[in-house]
């Protein structure tokens, strides 16, 4: 009965955090039901010195550390999101396509903190292994290359943003197709890129002229 709640309780958890259609969901539903589901997985895995097996569990931490990063609780999600990290590297090794998925998850989340050095570390790491294991025009590359690209726009480094921009866009034209709405998101991306680095060039003439 209570495997049977556990494995519902994820279910509508992981429905609420990544259903992708035009349907309404709601985070702070998953962030209930994933709650009580990795209760409900503790208790039913418990090895004979009382230790919780993370392993078992980190689907549940990787999507509650979601649904908490979309309700803005970034402090909560970091924190499941490098339980997750630390399970799956001690169970599959540092290239396992699940560390970079971990990998990915928590540099979105310093991402969003501000914390762009610490961001970009995580990103480049998630992309060495997202391109080992699918190579380089894979749908997943392009996710974590949209973070990174954030991130070096971020820290002014608008040139290489915008080469990664366009690699983003070559990815998602391929696998959606011109009009799709992932493919206007990335295109928005680099024109505001591009006018951070006209709006740059502007400022230094100004100044030059002042000077």
């Amino acid at each position: 009965h209570t495997l049977l709640r556990q494995a519902c309780l994820q279910r509508f958890g992981e429905y609420h955090v990544n259903h992708t259609c035009n349907i309404k969901t709601d985070p702070k539903l998953a962030e209930v039901y994933l709650t009580e589901a990795l209760e409900l997985a503790k208790n039913n895995s418990k090895d004979s010195k009382g230790d919780d097996m993370n392993i078992a569990h980190a689907d549940i931490y990787q999507t509650l550390g979601k649904a908490c990063a979309q309700l803005g609780k970034y402090p909560k999600a970091k924190d499941l999101f490098l339980i997750t990290l630390q399970a799956v590297e001690e169970h599959y090794g540092q290239d396992h396509i699940k560390v970079a998925h971990s990998l990915h998850n928590l540099g979105n989340v310093h991402l969003r903190k501000g914390e762009y050095a610490q961001a970009k570390a995580l990103c480049e790491r998630a992309l060495r292994i997202l391109q080992k294991h699918y190579g380089q025009d894979h749908i997943q590359v392009a996710s974590t290359l949209s973070n990174l690209a954030s991130v070096l726009r971020h820290q002014g480094d608008c040139d290489q943003a915008k080469v990664l921009y366009q690699r983003i866009l070559h990815i998602q034209q391929k696998h959606y197709g011109q009009d799709h709405v992932e493919v206007a998101s990335t295109l928005n991306n680099n024109v505001a890129t591009f006018f951070v680095v006209a709006g740059m060039i502007i400022c230094f003439i100004v100044l030059s002229k002042r000077l």
